[in-house]
């Protein structure tokens, strides 16, 4: 995927977190750097997928912190690759947030306009006791995350807002979001509470 395609993508959680979160002010402010490019060992493989949506991504070292890296369903990698990612940071809601992508191969931008003209989007709710966290901290801004089990698949409901931290065994509120087309019909689970 080329990198407008990946900007796109992250202008496009930011705007569906955006729509959870309603009522809730939601502004990116320039960082300085916003971006970094850096990669790590993949220790997990994290597959779900509903009515032909699919999560994919991985459990990363990163410094010294696990940390989840949405991937792409067209571009899977295995347990003990090399994994090059994106660190975005960001300010959403008065919050210092970090985010990880998986880096995306080239492709041609006249496939990517027509998936985004076919593209959809719905969101619906779910709820689960977590099983285990990702957390990670650097320079002030903090990237978090909860497995837990959701349709009998394990899944990761990234938590965009950082309120609350959860321990394991505690129920969580989330919101499945659905979207893209074609190959890229993509399932986001973002915490509520």
């Amino acid at each position: 995927m080329s990198v407008l395609f990946d900007s796109l993508i992250v202008r496009g959680f930011i705007a569906v977190l955006c729509a959870v979160f309603a009522g809730q002010a939601c502004a990116q402010q320039p960082l300085a750097p916003p971006v970094n490019h850096e990669s790590g060992t993949i220790s997990e493989v994290l597959t779900a997928q509903d009515a032909g949506y699919r999560q994919i991504g991985y459990v990363v070292r990163w410094r010294d912190s696990q940390v989840f890296v949405t991937g792409s369903p067209n571009v899977p990698h295995r347990v003990g690759e090399n994994l090059d990612f994106t660190v975005y940071r960001m300010e959403t809601a008065g919050r210092k947030i970090l985010r990880f992508a998986a880096n995306l191969p080239q492709s041609d931008t006249s496939s990517e306009r027509d998936e985004s003209e076919s593209s959809h989007a719905s969101i619906t709710s779910g709820s689960a006791p977590v099983e285990d966290s990702l957390v990670a901290e650097n320079d002030g801004y903090r990237f978090a995350a909860y497995r837990v089990m959701w349709h009998g698949m394990r899944v990761v409901v990234v938590d965009p807002l950082q309120k609350t931290v959860y321990k394991i065994g505690d129920p969580i509120n989330f919101r499945v979001l659905r979207s893209g087309a074609g190959d890229e019909r993509l399932l986001v689970f973002a915490l509520t509470d």
